[in-house]
């Protein structure tokens, strides 16, 4: 049999996976918050290891794709009864079958992250039985590259995980005490508490803090029923929830000895979440039932459980559940903007093109005096392009031409393919737009952005600029390719631009393969199907 047809057989019985669980014979709701709360023991222990470290974020990550991946299966596959509120508790038999389809749902990934790049031919396969090996031809700058986005850091630029948790007060450990007291003695697997208002209040204005780190976007930005300041006050409010239920689990779990398995996913009617969150961030009711709606799993397509962080609990989608650690870390303008883009395709093709001017004007606000920001212009038709960002530094006679590329992160691999093709056209863009500059050289001069032509500059630099997304060429580039947070960064520096632009061509700011992080050939099962394939490490 052809190699083609092997890999497409195997593609096949992987494909099928959910046939063969026994949780698609559970009634929807119990499947889908046994599926919920599995994933939450999952977490729970890798951020025993270190609460914030890497083996906690990857956790997190996983399991809120897999779990979509499975809830996705039960609601188009499963049995479609429902079962009433008082049957979600926690057994040792949906332990099981909760664990073997998380299993098989982590090897679909694994499976589903290899063969849509072996039907592009960006992988080789070699197929043993039911086994099969994919291997990359990747080089040493894209496996840098590739680890850079995976979120994984040059050692001297990670940060402390203590650094990304609200600190602790006396006055917080005993509020949150007294809750603890009141439950003890509790053999239910469960912890109940009225609304903390007291501890909250205490929580909130850090969180309100870190919603305005986390949102990148300027707060009249229009979503269509809301706002990004909106959905700031929103995020703070969720992740102030979230952030006490998930503390308290972890103090009775460690009174008790237990996890409280029947509370780790926080449950609440719709409208209780509404009343309560609109109470919280001063956003009136019907705006937050608004993006509680965009961000509710199975209205859409699904993605995984950062972007749909609710799930319908019963049969006419009034209980909605919630894992807290999925909204602790979940990027709330960026997965509204992908909510966006399902629902309202032209009005989000318009909010994207001022992500450009946004990435301009943050540029200006952080740099160095020494240099000038100016941007975005609207080149003739002849150019075939646009002009994104100028960034002069007339003291060391040097100029950069900027293409800005701010694509939202892929979530999975089709996504991630359209991205990269997204990305690579900005190269394109480049090389029309330096075609152009070369055919008119007093062209930025008379439109004020120089003061002299561009060749009476003793340094001219084209870069490409990445933010969120960006991949390296199969063949090296041109001109440099530049994560644009690390740029921020290097204008912030009165260094003169000609030797700020050298030294970020030099790549130093990323992580080192051997040094920083490894390569490894990892293996997962799923339907009888084996897959191999290259996992990325930090070291």
């Amino acid at each position: 049999m052809r190699l083609e047809n092997q890999v497409n057989d195997l593609e096949n019985e992987v494909n099928s996976f959910f046939s063969s669980l026994e949780i698609r014979h559970y009634p929807r709701n119990l499947a889908q918050w046994a599926v919920l709360t599995k994933s939450a023991i999952e977490v729970q222990k890798a951020s025993a290891v270190e609460y914030g470290g890497a083996k906690h974020k990857a956790a997190t990550i996983v399991f809120s794709r897999v779990a979509a991946l499975l809830l996705d299966e039960i609601a188009n596959k499963g049995t479609q009864r429902f079962a009433p509120r008082t049957s979600l508790q926690w057994s040792l038999d949906l332990d099981n079958v909760t664990y073997r389809a998380l299993k098989e749902g982590d090897g679909y990934f694994s499976a589903w992250a290899c063969f849509p790049y072996w039907h592009q031919k960006r992988f080789t396969a070699e197929v043993y039985g039911h086994r099969i090996k994919f291997t990359s031809n990747e080089s040493s700058r894209e496996r840098q590259v590739k680890a850079f986005q995976k979120g994984i850091l040059r050692k001297e630029d990670r940060k402390s995980p203590e650094e990304s948790v609200a600190p602790m007060t006396s006055r917080k450990a005993e509020l949150f005490e007294q809750i603890v007291r009141a439950n003890e003695g509790a053999k239910s697997m469960r912890i109940v508490y009225a609304f903390p208002s007291d501890l909250y209040s205490e929580l909130l204005p850090w969180f309100r803090g870190q919603s305005e780190l986390l949102i990148r976007h300027q707060d009249e930005l229009d979503l269509g029923q809301y706002t990004i300041k909106h959905v700031k006050g929103f995020l703070a409010a969720l992740q102030t929830v979230c952030a006490v239920h998930d503390h308290l689990c972890f103090l009775v779990a460690r009174r008790r000895r237990d996890f409280p398995v029947n509370s780790a996913v926080l449950i609440k009617k719709r409208s209780e979440w509404a009343s309560e969150l609109s109470r919280l961030s001063d956003v009136d009711e019907k705006t937050i039932q608004e993006i509680i709606g965009d961000l509710t799993f199975g209205v859409r397509a699904p993605i995984d459980l950062h972007s749909e962080l609710f799930v319908e609990l019963d049969q006419n989608g009034n209980l909605l559940g919630l894992l807290p650690h999925f909204g602790l870390s979940a990027r709330l303008d960026e997965n509204l903007f992908r909510t966006l883009a399902r629902k309202n395709n032209k009005k989000y093709n318009k909010l994207s093109e001022i992500k450009e001017e946004e990435m301009v004007e943050e540029l200006r606000r952080a740099s160095s005096k020494s240099a000038s920001i100016l941007g975005p212009y609207e080149l003739p038709k002849e150019a075939q392009t646009n002009l994104d960002l100028v960034i002069v530094d007339e003291g060391a006679s040097t100029v950069l031409i900027a293409e800005l590329k701010w694509i939202r992160k892929p979530l999975f691999v089709k996504e991630r393919i359209r991205a990269d093709e997204e990305f690579l056209k900005g190269l394109l863009q480049l090389t029309k737009l330096r075609v152009f500059l070369e055919n008119n050289p007093s062209y930025l001069r008379m439109r004020g952005a120089l003061s002299r032509d561009l060749p009476k500059y003793a340094n001219v630099h084209f870069t490409l600029v990445g933010r969120d997304h960006m991949v390296w060429p199969a063949t090296d580039p041109w001109c440099p390719i530049v994560e644009y947070d690390t740029l921020k960064e290097r204008l912030r520096d009165p260094t003169n631009l000609n030797e700020a632009i050298l030294a970020l061509g030099e790549y130093n700011w990323l992580p080192t393969e051997g040094t920083d992080f490894e390569v490894r050939m990892s293996s997962a099962t799923v339907n009888g199907v084996t897959i191999e394939g290259e996992s990325y490490y930090s070291l």
